[in-house]
């Protein structure tokens, strides 16, 4: 991938992690925050004429989740962790490169933050938004499915079940419509469905 492409790609990312924090800051019931990239201090702070803090700084290499908060289902209180990711898909998504799944090297930070809250119990998912031949998909994958996925070898969706989201495919997804009820409501349907088969 070319540094042109790069940087589109991070464009792309950037403006569908904040549309699903703009859509679920709105959703009732939900308390949904973007994380920012951790960043490094180098060199000396100093104060500017406000006499707010300036300093020279790098992001960390390790970036975590994108959003993470919780949501109020009834009485009920479930925390969320999010990994929103954009691509153009041509053929297959391959969500192992994507999340930095790999067989010879360690899980990216955000994979081991997502399985970390996965395994805490709380809801750990994917939200893509997909583009291939001018068509546009949004579907939610919940981490676990993935994960299990990538383990038994499957690394990789293809097009056709990004779009269609059928119930008989290797990896079930959900649906996503962009709206801030919508959001939310995929977000409980997908916990629901975690407390169902978890039980």
């Amino acid at each position: 991938m070319s540094a042109i492409d790069r940087r589109a790609a991070r464009v792309m990312g950037e403006t569908w992690e904040a549309e699903i924090a703009r859509m679920l800051s709105v959703a009732p019931g939900c308390h949904v925050h973007r994380i920012p990239t951790p960043v490094t201090v180098v060199g000396k702070t100093t104060q500017d004429a406000r006499g707010r803090a300036t300093f020279r700084g790098a992001f960390a290499a390790r970036q975590g989740v994108d959003l993470a908060g919780y949501i109020t289902a009834g009485v009920s209180v479930l925390p969320v962790a999010i990994e929103a990711k954009a691509a153009h898909v041509s053929g297959r998504w391959s969500f192992a490169d994507a999340l930095g799944l790999s067989r010879s090297a360690p899980m990216s930070h955000a994979a081991c933050m997502l399985d970390r809250y996965d395994r805490d119990g709380a809801l750990a998912v994917v939200m893509l938004l997909a583009y291939h031949a001018g068509r546009e998909c949004r579907v939610m994958y919940r981490w676990r499915a993935l994960h299990s996925a990538w383990l038994s070898g499957i690394a990789s969706i293809p097009w056709a079940d990004i779009e269609d989201v059928p119930s008989s495919a290797p990896i079930v997804g959900t649906r996503l419509h962009p709206t801030p009820r919508a959001m939310l409501d995929a977000l409980e349907q997908a916990a629901l469905y975690a407390e169902r088969r978890d039980a």
